[in-house]
């Protein structure tokens, strides 16, 4: 080769250019990042309740799953945070009790999609965590592991983020020798607009191409000269 130099520095150029491989991962939860789900105000009861993203923003997100007795869930009422339970057990003596969720799932209306989810889990068992993004892949795991958790006494919070232009479409749990009682402080961050490259980064790629047209047209002209 001619010119190893250009050749060297175009690659290196695209190689630095390019973003890193797509990725949903594991968080620290912020109480911070996202929009808080909301109740409109009223208690519901079925096999989908719905939240609300903000409120008055008029985005629904759903929220549906099974229980240990009953495939219902339940909305609190109230204009606060979304919180939601199984549906109400009559089987017992007390008239606040209700079922344990086994599985759970979350999603926007319309198949929007988002970019951060964070929630609080109370229960007790091994919960399972799936992500699904955008092209219908499924992320159970990082490079930190599985994304499966233990739950202690009291709140658990768990926030999931996608990176490098990944995006979530839903996010889906299950749990296993036990059960979760509520499910609250759901915050979803939905998608932002693209990031525009660094100067860096545009500086790089026009070297890269730059270099590539270089040897290219080099590369070229012998040919050229031996037809005339």
């Amino acid at each position: 080769m001619k010119h190893p130099l250009r050749a060297t520095l175009a690659v290196l150029a695209l190689t630095l250019a390019a973003p890193a491989a797509a990725d949903i991962i594991g968080a620290t939860p912020s109480d911070q990042n996202g929009t808080l789900v909301h109740n409109d105000g009223s208690s519901s009861v079925g096999t989908t309740v719905l939240g609300e993203l903000g409120q008055g923003s008029g985005i629904d997100v759903l929220f549906t799953g099974t229980t240990t007795d009953s495939s219902d869930l339940m909305l609190s009422n109230g204009q606060g945070q979304a919180k939601i339970t199984g549906a109400l057990d009559a089987g017992t003596s007390n008239p606040n009790d209700t079922f344990g969720i086994t599985d759970f799932n979350i999603a926007l209306e319309n198949n929007a999609l988002f970019n951060w989810i964070e929630l609080s889990l109370t229960g007790t068992g091994s919960v399972s965590f799936s992500l699904l993004d955008n092209m219908g892949n499924l992320f159970t795991s990082d490079d930190t592991g599985n994304f499966i958790f233990d739950l202690a006494n009291g709140q658990n919070k768990f926030a999931f983020q996608a990176i490098d232009g990944q995006l979530i479409a839903g996010l889906s749990f299950t749990v296993t020798d036990g059960a979760v009682d509520t499910v609250s402080q759901v915050r979803i961050g939905q998608t932002a607009a693209a990031a525009v490259p660094e100067p860096a980064t545009w500086a790089l790629m026009l070297v890269g191409f730059g270099a590539i047209g270089f040897t290219m047209r080099r590369r070229r002209r012998p040919s050229l000269m031996q037809l005339a």
